[in-house]
């Protein structure tokens, strides 16, 4: 028997040929059908060539048995044929994408019933009637619950002191600090800075020597003017 593998939903092509054992070649003309779980159906040779062809359409999941069976005249005997047609939905576990949702899935499920669990067992209870029912588990114990109760006045003095203690601490003002104690503040000697003379430009000795000749020949005519002068009154 011949075996197809398909996708689920997939096609599956039938081709069936007749040969002809007695003399030869192929015989054409025939009237060729198929029938399986899902109906019956021909098997048309559109070409006229002795080869007979149909498509199952979207075939769904699992394994189906064609059951081919053929007719051309009294000259012919045809024995039936069987196809098993398999349509296989293929698994994505070894995609890494699913198996992180796969995982994602698995951890939100046993968040969500973990929850609902405790809001059965506890939440659903108010804060107060846990309170009691946790104390009332405690009374079954040979020990003395650690709960401890206090009276009335006890507690509102208890009360009265923290809130007194929290407004003194509130109202507390430290002394303000003098900036400028005695005896804190150092003094120190003034800083003088030396202030250099400007530094004259140098001469050279050449211009020095002709400015000498000038002034000496400036004194030479002033005196001798001045005995001229001294002279002739």
């Amino acid at each position: 028997d011949l075996i197809i593998n398909i996708e689920t939903g997939g096609n599956a092509a039938l081709n069936v040929i007749l040969n002809n054992t007695d003399f030869g070649g192929l015989i054409k003309n025939a009237t060729v059908k198929y029938s399986w779980a899902f109906g019956t159906g021909d098997l048309l040779d559109a070409n006229n060539d002795g080869i007979y062809s149909a498509v199952l359409r979207g075939v769904p999941e699992g394994s189906y048995a064609i059951i081919i069976t053929a007719f051309a005249n009294d000259n012919y005997y045809f024995e039936s044929y069987e196809i098993i047609v398999t349509a296989i939905t293929k698994t994505t576990a070894d995609n890494p994408l699913y198996q992180i949702l796969f995982i994602i899935s698995i951890i939100g499920a046993a968040v969500l019933g973990s929850y609902l669990f405790a809001y059965q067992k506890y939440l659903k209870y108010p804060k107060s009637v846990r309170k009691v029912r946790k104390y009332r588990k405690s009374l079954k114990r040979k020990t003395e619950p650690s709960t401890n109760i206090i009276s009335r006045k006890k507690a509102i003095t208890s009360l009265y002191k923290e809130e007194l203690h929290k407004t003194t601490n509130v109202l507390k003002v430290k002394p303000p600090v003098s900036l400028a104690k005695s005896g804190s503040i150092e003094k120190s000697p003034p800083k003088y800075t030396q202030v250099s003379e400007p530094k004259k430009p140098k001469l050279d000795t050449d211009k020095l020597i002709d400015k000498s000749l000038e002034k000496k020949a400036e004194l030479d005519k002033l005196v001798k003017d001045t005995l001229e002068n001294g002279e002739n009154p």
